[in-house]
This record gives C-alpha cells, structure tokens and sequence, in this order.
C-alpha cells in the first residue's frame, strides 16, 4: 500500500463520518423543527376553545377610559347606558 492509498482511506474515513454526523444533525433539526410546529398549532387551536380569562367587560374598559380622563363624565355615562341595555 502506497502512502497515496494510505491518506485517501485516512481522509475518506473522516469524509465519511462527518457526512454521516451532519446528515444525522438535519434529521434531528427536521424532527424537531416538525413537533414544535405541531405543538404550537395544537397549543393554538386549545387556547381558542377556552374562554379569555384576560379580557376586561366593556364596562371595565370604559371605566378605565373615563378614569384616564379621555372620556368626560356625560360621554361615559351614554355609554354605559348603551351597554347596560
């Protein structure tokens, strides 16, 4: 065996081996990239069927309104008015 032959099998062994290694990595990054997609859409499609708990009434929102001032008292007692009926 010449020490041609000799580098080209040192050489292929490790060619061959980080191919192997990095083909193994993007399998993993595909699986992985796959169950988080299909995790955040079930997620998504959970979080719709429940009610929202973080979303104030009307009336609390209009209070905070009037209580910001952007709103004078007539406008916010019209209003509630409205949303009471």
């Amino acid at each position: 065996m010449t020490k041609e032959d000799e580098m080209h099998l040192y050489y292929g062994d490790w060619v061959g081996l980080l191919i192997m290694i990095a083909i193994v990595a993007v399998v993993i990054a595909l699986m992985m990239a796959i169950g988080l997609t299909m995790w955040r859409h079930t997620d998504r499609r959970y979080r719709q069927d429940q009610p929202r708990q973080d979303v104030d009434s009307p009336e609390d929102l209009l209070a905070v309104r009037f209580a910001r001032g952007e709103i004078d008292e007539e406008e916010y007692r019209q209003r509630r008015k409205v949303l009471r009926q």
